[in-house]
C-alpha cells in the first residue's frame, strides 16, 4: 500500500521530551530552593545561583508546549490534573509539617489544583490550556507575515507589563506572558524547524 505523502510521519522528539522533563525537575528544585532561601540561608550565594539557574524552567516548559501545541481533550485534562495534583497537595502537606500546623484551608484549596493553586505557574498554565483551542485557531489562520506582526505586538505588551505595576495585573500578566511564549513555540515549529 502506498504511503500517504500528505500526512507527515510523527517523529518522536526525544530531545524536547527530555528538556520538558528537565524543566519539570527544575520547577521542583526552584520551589525547594526558595524554601531554603527563606529559612536562613537567604544570605548565602549558592541558593541565589541555583535559583537563577533553574529559573528558566517555566518559560522553557511553556515554549515546548507551544512547539508541540496544546490539544484540549479529557485525556490531556486528566493528565494535567494528575501531574499537578501530587505537586500541590504534597507541598501543602510538607508546609504543614514544616510549620508544624495543619492548615486545613491550604490543604482544601490544594485539591482544586488547577484553579485555586497557590502556585501561580499552575493556574496560569491552566488558563493557557483553556484558551489554547482559540489560540490554535488564530495561529492556523495567520500568514507568516501576520504571525511576525502578532509576535511584535505581544513583545510590546509583555515589555509594557514588565515595567508596569505587576501587583495589579499579576494573573493577567502571567497569562499574557504564557500566551507570548506559546506563540513563539508555535512559530518555531511552523517556520524555523528544519526537520526536512
Amino acid at each position: 500500500m502506498a504511503e500517504n505523502v500528505l500526512e507527515p510521519k510523527k517523529v518522536r522528539e526525544s530531545n524536547l521530551e527530555l528538556l520538558r522533563l528537565i524543566s519539570m525537575f527544575f520547577v521542583l528544585v526552584q520551589h525547594a530552593n526558595a524554601n531554603i532561601m527563606t529559612s536562613g540561608w537567604g544570605e548565602s550565594i549558592l541558593p541565589t545561583i541555583i535559583q537563577n539557574f533553574v529559573g528558566i524552567a517555566v518559560p522553557c516548559f511553556v515554549l515546548i508546549s507551544g512547539y508541540f501545541g496544546i490539544r484540549v481533550n479529557w485525556k490531556s485534562f486528566v493528565r494535567l490534573y494528575v501531574f499537578c495534583f501530587p505537586y500541590t497537595v504534597g507541598f501543602a502537606i510538607l508546609a504543614s509539617v514544616y510549620y508544624q500546623e495543619m492548615n486545613l484551608n491550604r490543604f482544601f484549596l490544594s485539591l482544586f489544583t488547577l484553579s485555586r493553586s497557590s502556585y501561580w505557574y499552575i493556574t496560569a498554565y491552566f488558563g493557557l490550556y483553556l484558551f489554547s483551542p482559540m489560540l490554535n485557531r488564530i495561529i492556523k489562520n495567520l500568514t507568516k507575515k501576520d504571525f511576525v506582526i502578532c509576535l511584535v505586538f505581544l513583545t510590546i505588551i509583555n515589555v509594557y507589563y514588565d515595567f508596569y505595576n505587576k501587583s495589579l495585573f499579576a494573573g493577567i500578566c502571567n497569562l499574557i506572558r504564557f500566551t507570548y511564549l506559546y506563540f513563539i513555540g508555535r512559530y518555531i515549529n511552523l517556520y524555523c524547524d528544519n526537520r526536512g
